[in-house]
């Protein structure tokens, strides 16, 4: 069973699994439509913002330990 459904995108292709997410998360070099859309905005990709984020604790211990 899912608890919540947490997406990460920067481009026009993410929108539609935008629309059904818990949780919508757009990369700071995202189109200006998806971050409009999303719920928070992390650092650009080319940061590594995504794994910076995922590794920062905010998904459930149990599902990483699985």
């Amino acid at each position: 069973m899912v608890d919540r459904i947490v997406v990460f995108g920067n481009n026009h292709n993410d929108l539609p699994m935008f629309e059904i997410a818990d949780e919508r998360i757009a990369v700071e070099d995202a189109i200006p439509e998806l971050k409009a859309a999303a719920s928070t905005v992390i650092g650009a990709s080319t940061t590594n913002a995504v794994a910076k984020w995922i590794l920062a604790d905010h998904l459930d211990r149990s599902v990483r330990h699985r």
